[in-house]
């Protein structure tokens, strides 16, 4: 029986306190071929001692690169995984025992490019953040699908939402589709977003992607994790983002066609810059000043790129409310909006 290879990609950036654990669950994987990449984007905290205790596993390479931020060290790995099937892991995580061979499992039985696992979520005192991993399960494991083009024209942005696109470590690819597609991590240093940026345009190449209901991924919460930094350039990487974004359509010739949808990932984006606007200020005074000068940008950036917000198809009522108060800049009831989606999104465990 043949065992495809699986090249396990691991992002390390002064992550010394936690890489020892995150090493230990992929070497005691219960699948055993496998490549792992060691990607050190220019750690200052002296990692080299705890890979040592590592590197007569034969299957470890360890590569230290200048420091070019997220999107650099996962391209790396990318670009020189040998593997049949390819993942991304953050070394402050770590994994279940069957992360592996469940994904090599799914992905063989179903003939699949993409498969997607559930998430365990614990804080740094390994507490289960039980709202959280409900919020990124799949409890349907025959959920199966071929993204077509249709689908995209119709429901893109919704797609994005279901199958968790805005991360890639809970994901396992198939390696040929990936450099087949062209699409690589380009965010730039210093922006959030370097995986939703990636497999926003990796849908956009009509991938099959199946679900396995099984929570083998277990991201940690840290209080000092990049999501929770004040004042973040949110905004200016959502643009940057959404630029690749229409790039990559223009570049398969459905930019016209798939307009609505655009728009709809564009308000997404928003709704996301706004709440985070609520977030980093106290006062009512300095959010809606704030949310005059997003507001500002916002036009200026869709009369550039062409793009009509108004015209973005709306899959939730959640999303139609929001739009609607946004485009009659009816700033009282997106407070009352915002207000009310953040006390939903603790209740549900879900982060946007």
């Amino acid at each position: 029986m043949k065992y495809p290879l699986v090249t396990i990609g691991v992002a390390l950036y002064n992550n010394r306190n936690y890489l020892a654990r995150c090493l230990h669950s992929i070497v005691e994987q219960k699948y055993e071929n496998i490549e792992i990449l060691i990607i050190d984007d220019g750690s200052t905290d002296n990692p080299e001692n705890i890979i040592a205790e590592f590197l007569s596993d034969l299957r470890i390479h360890y590569i230290r690169q200048e420091n070019g931020g997220l999107s650099s060290g996962r391209q790396h790995a990318l670009n020189v995984a040998s593997g049949d099937y390819m993942c991304f892991i953050d070394a402050d995580d770590y994994l279940e025992k069957n992360y592996v061979s469940d994904f090599v499992n799914r992905l063989e039985y179903a003939n699949a490019d993409i498969a997607i696992c559930g998430t365990r979520f614990v804080d740094s005192n390994d507490v289960e953040l039980e709202a959280l991993a409900n919020g990124y399960s799949y409890h349907n494991e025959a959920d199966m699908i071929s993204i077509t083009k249709e689908m995209l024209v119709n429901q893109y942005s919704h797609l994005l939402e279901i199958y968790f696109m805005s991360d890639s470590w809970n994901k396992m690819y198939r390696t040929e589709f990936l450099k087949n597609s062209g699409v690589g991590f380009e965010l730039k240093k210093g922006f959030n977003g370097s995986d939703l940026a990636f497999n926003h345009k990796v849908l956009l190449h009509l991938p099959k992607v199946v679900m396995l209901k099984q929570r083998n991924y277990v991201h940690v919460i840290y209080a000092n994790s990049a999501v929770h930094r004040r004042k973040k350039g949110l905004h200016d990487g959502l643009e940057i983002i959404f630029e690749q974004l229409i790039s990559e359509t223009q570049k398969l010739g459905m930019r016209d066609e798939i307009e609505a949808e655009l728009g709809a990932v564009y308000i997404g984006f928003l709704r996301y810059i706004i709440q985070d606007a609520k977030k980093e200020n106290e006062s009512i005074k300095d959010f809606y000043k704030e949310l005059s000068m997003i507001k500002n940008r916002s036009e200026v950036f869709c009369a550039k790129n062409n793009l009509s917000v108004f015209a973005a198809n709306t899959h939730t009522k959640s999303m139609k409310w929001f739009k609607i108060l946004y485009c009659k800049k009816n700033m009282i009831g997106l407070l009352v909006y915002l207000n009310t989606r953040d006390w939903l999104l603790r209740k549900t465990g879900k982060t946007h």
